[in-house]
């Protein structure tokens, strides 16, 4: 952090008096699982929900396996993750064909599905998208112009 500037960050960002943050998106994650699981009423998901689920998801390199991993820690439990992978639709074909569940960032398609027989709930849990702005660091008329260009034009992408 000593020598961060600036940064666009992933995950749920504590508040660090150093940064400023400027949220960029803010997404709920979304729990996949067989059209005939217990928990396909349930409009939205959390961690306890899901303790005793066996789950496949992303691997290591992605944040939301972090996200797993914590949120059980944080309730004394272990995931019963049964595989990883870096492919969603993979993620998907395995889960489906073993009724295991999957966690996945975004919403999957209607069509993915409908193909593999799953429905799925938004998570209580959500990430962001944030540029963090070290408070104290100098700013070049580049990083200026550049902080500027976002604020102004990411809500107009954001909401089309």
């Amino acid at each position: 952090c000593g020598d961060t500037d600036i940064a666009i960050i992933c995950g749920n960002q504590v508040e660090d008096p150093l940064f400023k943050k400027f949220s960029l998106l803010k997404s709920n994650y979304y729990f996949i699982m067989p059209k005939d699981h217990p928990l396909k009423t349930k409009e939205l998901i959390t961690w306890e929900d899901i303790i005793d689920c066996p789950i496949v998801t992303f691997t290591d390199s992605f944040q939301l396996y972090h996200t797993i991993m914590d949120s059980f820690h944080h309730l004394g439990k272990s995931p019963d993750i049964r595989m990883t992978s870096d492919q969603p639709d993979l993620l998907l074909q395995v889960a489906a064909e073993n009724g295991w569940c999957t966690l996945w960032g975004d919403p999957p398609t209607k069509q993915d599905l409908i193909d593999n027989s799953m429905t799925c709930a938004r998570m209580e849990v959500a990430h962001e998208f944030s540029l963090l702005r070290r408070n104290e660091a100098f700013s070049s008329q580049a990083e200026q112009a550049f902080m500027e260009f976002v604020k102004e034009k990411w809500p107009k992408y954001k909401n089309s």
